[in-house]
């Protein structure tokens, strides 16, 4: 696999680009302390993504196998014994049948494993390592003592090259991804009304065609309309086509849940303006006390950025089910809350 993991380096790499030549805030962000954080976030990152690939491979594969072992079923349901019939039949009858093996494996493998809060919790914690990288960066004492005065600055630039703002950029860039991918289920969703709306008329004449035939008095237009539109096995018909939108729904519906699209693009876009505002307010007076070469003011404003940063990641930490503190304490929580 590629590793996917090296973007924070090459973020702080393209800022350090900016300073000069054998600056203070080069030898701090390539020094051993920093670089080991930066080699701990990497690895933690890869563990992060194995696990979200993990999920979403068997979250989807029990969801496709479900769906398409109930589209098959539905086949079954509709009057069409005369094409789906002898070995076509047996075929159907086969597929939906290693649908259904397969859905159970994955809902099994997916209980066993628990991959969704393998994931989340590895996120979180690649998370709170990422924000570990620029802390370190923060305490680190000045390495060339007659140098002192622009390190806060150049501290501070850092930060909001390699973090803040690249946090922005992936946070806008997941909001418009995310937004498309929502958009991809709206054929699913299409068919499924159609489909309904289908079922609904054939039952709604069914039922009319019923009603004259028993002599409920009905205008003459309506009694030929019902008469002319209602088919052979409807009530078949009526049975498929509602099975086969209820199951393409569904799959729209777990598929969102799964996914979580919908809510990560406004998420995503919302936490994005939320750090906008937060720079606006907060950036000038950490730029006038840096440029004055007090370090104070840039942990605080640091502290603040990081919590917006990682407030999501911190609720995964907390939704996560306890361990029993008889077993083992949960170090997770207790990480999330410094």
């Amino acid at each position: 696999m590629v590793s996917r993991s090296s973007f924070q380096r090459k973020a702080i790499d393209r800022s350090l680009a900016t300073f000069p030549p054998g600056s203070a805030i080069q030898a701090i962000a390539r020094g051993p302390d920093v670089e080991a954080r930066l080699a701990q976030f990497e690895a933690a990152d890869q563990t992060a993504i194995r696990n979200q690939a993990r999920f979403r491979r068997s979250g989807r594969t029990a969801l496709w196998a479900t769906t398409i072992g109930t589209l098959i079923g539905a086949l079954l349901l509709l009057p069409l014994d005369t094409w789906i019939a002898g070995f076509p039949r047996g075929v159907v009858a086969m597929l939906q049948t290693v649908a259904l093996i397969t859905t159970f494996i994955a809902i099994q493998w997916i209980g066993w494993r628990k991959p969704v809060d393998a994931w989340m919790t590895s996120r979180a914690e690649a998370e709170r390592q990422r924000a570990e990288i620029f802390q370190a960066v923060i305490a680190a004492p000045n390495p060339a003592p007659g140098d002192g005065q622009g390190l806060p600055a150049a501290k501070l630039k850092l930060l909001t090259d390699a973090y803040i703002d690249e946090q922005l950029g992936y946070y806008d860039a997941a909001a418009q991804k995310h937004a498309r991918a929502a958009r991809r289920m709206t054929p699913f969703k299409l068919a499924g009304y159609l489909l309904t709306a289908l079922a609904f008329a054939l039952g709604g004449f069914t039922i009319l065609n019923l009603l004259a035939a028993n002599g409920f008095p009905m205008p003459v237009w309506l009694n030929g309309l019902a008469a002319d539109l209602t088919v052979a096995d409807a009530s078949r018909w009526q049975l498929g086509m509602g099975t086969m939108a209820s199951s393409l729904l569904a799959h729209a519906s777990a598929r969102s849940q799964m996914d979580q699209d919908d809510r990560n693009a406004a998420l995503y876009a919302r936490t994005a303006q939320n750090v906008r505002d937060f720079l606006a307010q907060s950036r000038p007076s950490a730029h006038a006390a840096a440029a004055a070469g007090d370090q104070a003011p840039l942990q605080s404003f640091f502290s603040q950025a990081r919590g917006l940063l990682e407030v999501e990641h911190v609720a995964w930490f907390v939704s996560t089910p306890p361990q029993d503190p008889r077993q083992t304490p949960n170090h997770r929580l207790t990480r999330a809350a410094k």
